[in-house]
């Protein structure tokens, strides 16, 4: 089997040291920044969902500001205790005056009806009826006897149309201030109405949404008050395609959930002023649109700094291995055959030296052997009288005689 070189090793040593930590910053960097960019969305979504509801409220406590004015005022009194009958134009016409100041721009009133059940009438801006002959009577009588003096709730536009203005409705749903009447009065016999049309309050969230956002609010009794669109208006939460509607338990907060099959990040809000509650549904794939492109980019200067660590690792492994080298081509340089079969560098190293060792052992055993032979050739010689007397003290001393 075929050893790996140890240039092989230590360049991908060196790679292993350089691509872990780069990895590892990478994919800390993405993390983090997404984390931070998902929270700062969040925060957003929390944020202009309470901007919203500052500038529905604004509307909906002027509405109910001017409206206590309209209720406390001497016409309004004056009304109540009167039949409204022709005799009484004037009283009539100042009460019209009264509700017409009321219908500004400010508060985006479409109409305001009151209703005398005790003396039978409603008035509104179509002008005076018999309220018993009015033709949502019974529908708006209910209203009358609902628990509760004073109440925001939806209510259909055709309710507040005449005959002959039937369909001309702006919208197909009023959110309605209803509040009781005499104010101040144990019994109440009658109701006042100040009418918002939802498209009207519609444009503070379209105003706001963004491209891939839908706004919504929601009614203390689950029903839509507002919508982009007006088909779903008047109908339950779930028609939007939420079915968790359990997960609004606090006063704020954010879950995700798959709405038409699609993930979805929901945000809602509840008003303390009249706990309808302001839901954002923002797609999942919008929201990770600001991650991903900090992941090309963090991708991009990973993959040069893995490069460059590369370049950097292979430039000094092979300058790392430029003395081994070296050493085995001095060792090849030596030896005919013996390293074809072996790529690890330490081990031809080792077996050439284990040779060297080998044949030094070698040599030592034949010098030795050799050296016996020569001292017994030479007192053979002597012996004879072959060798030199001065030579003789120092050939023995040589021989370890």
């Amino acid at each position: 089997m075929r050893s790996t070189s140890f240039l092989t090793k230590l360049t991908v040593f060196g790679f292993l040291l350089s691509t872990l930590p780069v990895l590892f910053i990478g994919l800390f960097s993405y993390a983090t920044s997404s984390r931070e960019i998902q929270s700062h969305v969040n925060k957003g979504k929390i944020q202009l969902l309470i901007q919203i509801n500052a500038n529905v409220e604004q509307i909906l406590v002027t509405v109910n500001h001017t409206l206590n004015q309209v209720l406390n005022s001497t016409v309004l009194k004056r009304a109540m205790g009167n039949p409204l009958s022709v005799n009484d134009f004037t009283l009539y016409d100042n009460l019209r005056n009264e509700l017409r100041h009321m219908q500004s721009f400010d508060t985006r009133l479409e109409d305001v009806v009151l209703i005398n059940r005790d003396y039978n009438w409603m008035v509104k801006n179509s002008g005076l009826y018999r309220f018993d002959e009015y033709a949502h009577y019974d529908e708006i009588d209910e209203l009358v006897d609902a628990s509760g003096d004073s109440a925001w709730m939806l209510n259909p536009s055709d309710w507040f149309y005449s005959e002959e203005n039937a369909g001309s409705a702006p919208c197909r749903y009023s959110i309605s201030l209803a509040k009781k009447l005499p104010v101040n009065g144990l019994e109440k016999s009658g109701l006042a109405l100040a009418n918002i049309p939802a498209c009207a309050l519609q444009d503070f969230l379209s105003g706001n949404a963004e491209r891939d956002d839908r706004l919504m609010v929601v009614g203390e009794d689950g029903r839509l008050l507002l919508h982009p669109d007006p088909e779903l208006i008047g109908q339950p939460l779930e028609a939007a395609g939420l079915a968790e509607t359990n997960k609004f338990s606090g006063d704020s907060g954010q879950f995700r959930a798959d709405i038409d099959q699609q993930p979805y990040s929901v945000t809602y809000y509840r008003s303390p002023y009249n706990n309808w509650t302001y839901v954002s549904f923002t797609s999942i794939g919008s929201l990770t649109k600001e991650s991903d492109k900090i992941g090309m980019y963090t991708l991009l200067v990973c993959l040069f700094m893995l490069l460059f660590m590369l370049s950097l690792a292979w430039i000094g492994s092979r300058r790392m291995y430029s003395p081994v080298q070296q050493l085995m081509l001095q060792l090849d340089a030596g030896a005919a055959t013996g390293r074809k079969n072996r790529s690890d560098e330490f081990q031809v190293i080792g077996e050439r030296v284990r040779h060297l060792f080998q044949s030094k052992s070698r040599l030592e055993q034949e010098v030795h052997r050799h050296i016996r032979q020569v001292s017994a050739f030479y007192l053979m010689k002597a012996y004879q009288g072959g060798g030199k007397p001065s030579e003789l003290e120092d050939q023995l001393e040589r021989f370890g005689y």
